[in-house]
């Protein structure tokens, strides 16, 4: 044992040194937003604008549909595009615009390889900025006929005032609505491989965390019959085959953002353009260790050291699983733990999955550097322990049940409760590390997708702390008190199931939070 604690402390000394190496090796910067445009969003010009130029908070290149200048009727302007610096685009019109309103829609990639996209619109009047709006007593004197029919066209397309900004029916000063509305048309519309790349991006993510939780459960936890230590094996693996399959959809669903299709996306230089960032470095360690996981665990089992022979609860024979609770035996038994010493080349998959979380989502673009990755990588871990620990405690009270096993529900309770009460507070502080850096304001909440998906979140984690809390608060020590109250038992299982339940839906949010805007 002392052996296995010596290799595993250096394990997690060398993947340390390796994450903090590898975090300095890519440059981090604020994440990335449109920082200002000219013109600006809202103005009203008098002239027809040679160029228009759009200035981000770090380094971009075209992705997706990349730039549209679109007139108010939804139509499509020629233009060139062209990039004088790293953080700056220019849109240049074939020929001068005509008056009315544009909106330009953009779409780029950052340092992360997820695309971000936006709207900025502007309105074009060569007469100069239209007078205020009179009162209707003056319109009526002025125009007794009623209305002119650029007048009613004005009034659909949002009017504009002295200060050239768009006006609308309440006054209130509002951006040029015909054309953004019809740049929103374009932009409402998922670039292809986004359902794609969402899916990979889920399944991946659910991979890492049962692969972390179920190594945390078996090691802390679990100790049971040879089939039970199995059941663990099982899922390290299948996580394993989750991580690489879910990493392939992500890499193809993201190329194809990139590139625009299907055809181009397999190709080589779509392929490349997805993954030479560091998004191909988090693609490199979870393919290699979602294998290790794979083909590294080891189904060796080791008697267990706390509890060795002793009374085992299991059915009558000849009587079915299902048919009550099962029955004190005076079979002697072993119990026993997962050979984790056997695993080490598992151990090391685990630590490279969870590494990859540096190199991938707004890790990548957030400031400051060091405090954000840590706190990705510790949040990554936590939720590990927590999800997949949770997971595999009601598939282990669940297949006893179904077998007619005596649950031993509340050694399990009380071994798991400490290790995901310790893994909740970490979630909680890395999380909370990680909004402070990631929003720039309480309003991001609401109004950016990664608040709102960030909202969904913490709604299902308290609905997962509220079960957890009803389990430790008023099933476990009744089941304290007296461990053969099967029916409490099973009120257990139910409960930790409905929690799994509700977990994987938090796994979900947080791989939309992965991908979304800020």
């Amino acid at each position: 044992m002392e052996h296995l604690a010596r290799r595993v402390r250096a394990l997690l000394a060398f993947a340390l040194v390796a994450g903090f190496v590898l975090a300095q090796a890519t440059p981090a910067a604020a994440h990335v937003d449109l920082a200002a445009s000219d013109p600006m969003d809202g103005s009203n010009l008098d002239t027809s604008p040679a160029h228009i130029e759009l200035t981000f908070s770090a380094s971009v290149a075209l992705a997706g549909e990349g730039l549209i200048l679109i007139d108010a009727t939804g139509e499509e302007q020629l233009i060139a595009v062209e990039q004088p610096a790293e953080d700056r685009l220019v849109i240049v019109p074939d020929a001068s615009l005509e008056d009315g309103a544009y909106a330009v829609s953009w779409t780029v990639r950052a340092g992360d390889a997820h695309p971000r996209s936006g709207l900025i619109g502007f309105t074009l009047t060569s007469a100069g900025p239209v007078p205020p709006p009179q009162p209707e007593a003056a319109q009526s004197e002025t125009s007794p006929a009623g209305p002119s029919q650029s007048e009613t066209a004005q009034s659909e397309a949002g009017r504009s005032d002295a200060a050239g900004e768009a006006v609308g029916a309440d006054g209130a000063h509002v951006a040029p609505n015909a054309a953004l509305a019809a740049a929103a048309l374009i932009e409402a519309e998922p670039p292809p491989g986004d359902g794609i790349a969402r899916m990979g991006r889920w399944l991946s993510l659910l991979g890492a965390l049962v692969g972390l939780g179920v190594i945390a459960f078996a090691a802390t936890t679990l100790v049971g019959s040879p089939r039970e230590v199995a059941e663990a094996t099982f899922w390290i693996r299948r996580s394993g085959v989750a991580i690489v399959a879910g990493t392939a959809l992500e890499v193809l669903g993201t190329s194809m953002m990139l590139s625009g299709s299907l055809l181009d996306a397999i190709l080589p230089a779509g392929l490349l353009a997805a993954l030479i960032s560091p998004f191909g470095v988090a693609v490199v360690l979870r393919i290699g260790g979602g294998i290790a996981l794979l083909r590294g665990t080891s189904a060796e089992v080791r008697p267990a050291s706390d509890r060795h022979d002793g009374d085992a609860y299991a059915p009558v024979d000849g009587a079915p699983a299902s048919s009550g609770p099962a029955l004190l035996t005076s079979a002697p038994i072993t119990r026993y733990r997962l050979n984790l010493a056997g695993s080490t080349v598992a151990i090391a998959g685990a630590v490279a999955v969870a590494l990859s979380y540096l190199f991938d989502g707004h890790t990548v673009t957030t400031t400051p550097a060091v405090v954000v990755r840590l706190a990705a990588v510790t949040h990554v871990v936590a939720a590990g322990v927590w999800v997949g620990g949770v997971l595999m405690l009601g598939r282990l009270l669940a297949w006893r049940r179904r077998r007619g096993v005596r649950l031993e529900a509340a050694e399990l309770a009380v071994r798991f409760s400490s290790v995901a009460a310790i893994a909740l507070a970490a979630v909680a502080v890395a999380g909370l590390a990680l909004t402070w850096a990631i929003l720039d304001s309480p309003s991001e909440l609401i109004s950016t997708p990664w608040g709102r998906f960030l909202l969904l979140k913490l709604a299902l984690v308290g609905i997962a702390v509220g079960l957890g809390g009803y389990n430790h608060r008023f099933v476990v020590p009744y089941l304290d008190a007296d461990e053969g109250q099967e029916a409490v038992g099973d009120r257990l299982r139910r409960v930790v199931r409905i929690e799994g339940s509700v977990l994987v839906g938090v796994v979900a949010a947080t791989a939309a939070l992965v991908g979304a805007a800020s």
